[in-house]
């Protein structure tokens, strides 16, 4: 099975970072041709697959890559001007990680670190993040925005940016949208 993905040919991030995912330029064109060069690649009309998700891989916003900067920073103080970061711990994302270098004026190279399963994600490391899941916990392992607002005493703007990264990095389950969305931990049960 493949994944697709559409790039603006102005996107400089994605396209650096893309060829590491295994990901091959297909084409160049007009977004209708892109559109149906995806439709032939994927199988067409005729396709065997019923639906299809979209995924979206957004640029990151300030606050996060600020979060990453200062994570960075002081491990090139205490290392001696080297770096690693655990992206899975740290919920950074390639993206994230190559804006930060950029900004930074730092190289970026890649080390796979490959480790028998354990079945447990690694522990969060930042404070909100534990503090979410812990009042996700606490409330039965399932929460709204405002109810996870209330409980902690946070605006849930701020809250809803943690709690859709912690969505999309798989730690809980996002359902409904906007007002309405609820965040469950992957295991619970209604």
């Amino acid at each position: 099975m493949s994944a697709f993905l559409i790039v603006p040919e102005e996107e400089k991030v994605l396209s650096r970072i893309l060829p590491l995912v295994g990901g091959e330029r297909m084409s160049l064109g007009s977004l209708n041709e892109a559109l149906s060069n995806l439709r032939e690649a994927a199988g067409g009309v005729t396709s065997r697959f019923k639906s299809w998700w979209l995924y979206e891989v957004p640029m990151a916003d300030e606050d996060r890559l600020m979060m990453a900067t200062q994570a960075i920073a002081e491990q090139l103080q205490e290392k001696g001007g080297e770096a690693v970061i655990d992206l899975e711990a740290r919920l950074l994302t390639l993206v994230e990680l190559q804006a930060v270098a950029a900004g930074m004026g730092l190289s970026l190279g890649f080390v796979a670190v490959l480790k028998p399963k354990t079945g447990e994600p690694p522990p969060l490391i930042d404070p909100l993040d534990q503090a979410l899941m812990a009042a996700i916990q606490e409330l039965g392992g399932s929460a709204s925005t405002g109810q996870l607002a209330a409980r902690l005493n946070r605006k849930p703007v701020a809250l809803r940016k943690r709690l859709q990264v912690l969505s999309s990095f798989g730690r809980l389950v996002s359902t409904g949208i906007k007002g309405g969305a609820r965040y469950s931990l992957p295991d619970w049960e209604p």
